[in-house]
């Protein structure tokens, strides 16, 4: 079990931002080599994205939420970044409450939670 304190220190603050697409932010792994096996739910000011409008991109490419299993996992070594985007959805001004599940296969479900503003 990754304690809670440590998990909200893997958002790269002031990396929420809106795109064309719809918006984005960066995870950087500052606890240990992980493989994401499953992604999802993601929750923004407590309304829920499908799974299939979120992407997960790495130096090793992009991948749709729900593409990504245990056969299609996205690895992602310690000190490395990963942008997370969700499709069609864009933030206004203000602080923003975003909750992402994540299960890993080291450490089973995690949730990272973090507040910020569009940058």
């Amino acid at each position: 079990m990754i304690p809670s304190y440590m998990l909200s220190h893997i958002y790269v603050k002031g990396s929420l931002k809106n795109t064309e697409e719809g918006l984005e932010f960066t995870l950087k792994n500052t606890v240990d080599s992980g493989t994401i096996i499953g992604i999802g739910p993601l929750t923004v000011d407590d309304e829920g994205c499908p799974t299939a409008s979120l992407s997960v991109t790495t130096r090793q490419g992009q991948k749709r939420g729900d593409e990504i299993s245990g056969r299609t996992p996205v690895y992602l070594p310690y000190g490395t970044e990963a942008r997370i985007a969700v499709a069609g959805k864009t933030l206004g001004p203000g602080e923003h409450r975003i909750v992402l599940a994540v299960l890993t296969s080291e450490a089973g479900r995690l949730q990272i939670e973090f507040k910020d503003a569009v940058s």
